[in-house]
């Protein structure tokens, strides 16, 4: 206990002493002699001498005491009080200064015995008596005691909140916070934050006095458990019991203005559209200040697939706070989802550099950017996107196609395969085997093409240009085997025939070759087909029929052919 607080402490049971009676002292007695601008050793000075003369005056006791407790002089002031009492036991101030002197010596059989004397000589019960037993008994470490006399005192100054209420409704619930008794807290809080909660009103919920401060932290416990236990609820998906909680507190303190829009959301995470749209609207209408009013609006609207009411509210909270990198980003998605790039990308683009963006976003703004054909820009936000998120397929996919489209080849390649290790997509596999070959790894892009047959047999762009790089690398056995499969694969054989006879020259089967190149005449007449046969013949000797072919792929050429 502070001097200062003691002294002044003190000073009030003196006036309480003197309101109910006490002993007064001869007219040259302290009230006389003693100034303002005298020291302490000069007052205890004073004090000494009235007492020679007057050595029964209880009053020059206390006042004396007093002196002592503010000097922190704790025996001496026991002393003088002890006196005191001894001079008129009937003073019930003397009992309650030595009682808070005898617990702060940590004499507490004492000081409750003192406490107790001046609770039953004050003609209110010592107004505070309760509080100041339950408070000598709490530092003694009787916590059960200490909570007994916190509830004597309410049963005696009646269980409404108020100034006669305050110290010992704060003190018992400050005893269970405690010792973690939650179950008596709640009952506490249960018991008086309505009349807590009454008291403010009548003040604006603006603490006007020391009972109104007292109310104001009964009200915040209240209001603080029942949000605790709310976001509980909300953490095991019991939205509804959540909701009441947020409406019971709002039920508490109306001043608190983000309770509506949390009501709405639990509302509407519970499943009950209808009672989350009301209290969004709500929000909206008695705090249009306010940016969580409007997002609750917006949620309400974007699960009901009105995008563009969505985008209005979504927005209107934006326009309260442009810091809100989250709605920014569900407007540009909601933007995209319409079709609407541009607007997308005005809302996205003011979120992408923040770090703490959540990948999804990224992704979305990239995506944007994409379908207007902006690769070059697309491809920073996807990467940012793979990065924070590297099972996020859809990006890893768009960002290979942003990067195919800027010829980046190797990189697009690394990003396919990234893709393919979690989808098992055939198209996947094909463009990974364009970007391959593009790469100049021939090898592996057969690998990308045999999957992606084995993913889709019958995928002919596959085994077309599979036997094209089978080819390049003169693997003319594989890119035969691949032809005559495509041949059976469709129904325009042509190129398949072509092919299949250009393998078969490379492979010195030219008779073979010629068969394949005449099947290929009779499907379609070519300028390719008949140079390669001319090939054929003069490899085989036959100039005339080598010169006749060169001849007519020429005339076709010329055709356009």
């Amino acid at each position: 206990m502070k001097s200062r607080l003691i002294v002044t402490a003190l000073l009030a049971f003196i006036a309480c002493a003197v309101a109910a009676g006490a002993q007064q002292a001869p007219p040259d007695t302290a009230e006389v002699i003693l100034r303002d601008d005298m020291s302490d050793d000069e007052k205890i000075a004073a004090l000494n001498r009235l007492l020679v003369l007057n050595p029964r005056n209880s009053e020059l006791y206390n006042d004396l005491g007093v002196i002592y407790a503010g000097r922190e002089d704790w025996v001496s002031a026991r002393d003088a009080f002890i006196a005191a009492i001894q001079s008129d036991p009937r003073v019930p101030a003397s009992h309650r200064n030595l009682g808070l002197v005898m617990t702060k010596l940590g004499v507490y059989d004492m000081a409750l015995s003192e406490l107790d004397a001046y609770r039953k000589l004050a003609p209110d019960g010592g107004g505070d008596a309760w509080k100041l037993i339950a408070d000598a008994r709490r530092r003694s470490g009787d916590s059960d005691g200490a909570a007994a006399a916190y509830e004597s005192g309410l049963e005696a100054y009646g269980r409404v909140f108020g100034p006669d209420t305050c110290d010992l409704v704060m003190g018992r619930i400050a005893l269970a916070e405690a010792s973690s008794d939650q179950q008596a807290v709640d009952a506490m809080l249960d018991q008086y934050a309505g009349g807590a909660r009454d008291l403010l009103a009548a003040t604006g919920f603006e603490p006007a006095d020391r009972t109104g401060m007292a109310a104001r932290a009964v009200l915040d416990r209240a209001l603080r458990r029942k949000l605790d236990v709310a976001q509980t609820a909300v953490r095991e998906g019991r939205h509804a019991d959540a909701a009441a909680l947020f409406e019971a507190a709002m039920g508490l303190d109306p001043t608190r203005q983000d309770l509506l829009p949390q009501a709405a959301m639990a509302w509407f995470d519970s499943g009950d559209a209808m009672k989350a749209k009301v209290m969004a609207r709500r929000a909206t209408q008695d705090h249009p200040e306010r940016p969580d009013g409007w997002r609750a609006l917006g949620r309400v609207a974007e699960a009901e697939n009105r995008t563009q009411d969505a985008i209005a509210a979504y927005t209107s909270a934006w326009n309260l706070d442009e810091s809100q990198n989250d709605v920014a980003a569900k407007i540009g998605t909601l933007y995209l989802r319409a079709g609407d790039n541009e607007g997308a990308r005005k809302f996205m683009g003011a979120v992408v550099s923040a770090p703490d963006t959540p990948a999804e976003i990224l992704f979305n703004y990239g995506l944007s950017l994409q379908r207007s054909e902006d690769h070059k820009l697309a491809v920073p936000p996807l990467y940012k996107a793979v990065e924070k998120d590297p099972g996020l397929i859809v990006a890893w996919k768009a960002l290979a196609a942003s990067l195919r489209q800027l010829e980046r080849w190797h990189e697009a390649a690394d990003a396919y395969e990234r893709a393919l290790a979690t989808e098992r997509d055939p198209k996947l596999a094909f463009q990974l085997g364009t970007c391959l070959v593009k790469d100049g790894r021939p090898g592996d892009a057969i690998a990308a093409y045999r999957l992606a047959l084995d993913l889709d047999p019958v995928y002919t762009k596959a085994w077309s240009n599979m036997g094209v790089v089978q080819m390049q690398i003169e693997d003319y056995v594989g890119a035969l085997d691949t032809y005559r499969t495509l041949a059976a694969l469709e129904d325009d054989v042509y190129r398949a025939r072509l092919n299949e006879g250009v393998c078969l020259f490379h492979l010195g089967r030219y008779e073979e070759a010629i068969a394949a190149y005449e099947q290929a005449l009779a499907l379609q007449e070519t300028s390719a087909v008949w140079e390669n046969m001319g090939h054929v013949f003069d490899k085989l000797g036959d100039k005339q029929g080598a010169a006749s072919c060169f001849k007519e792929g020429k005339r076709l050429k010329a055709e356009g052919k």
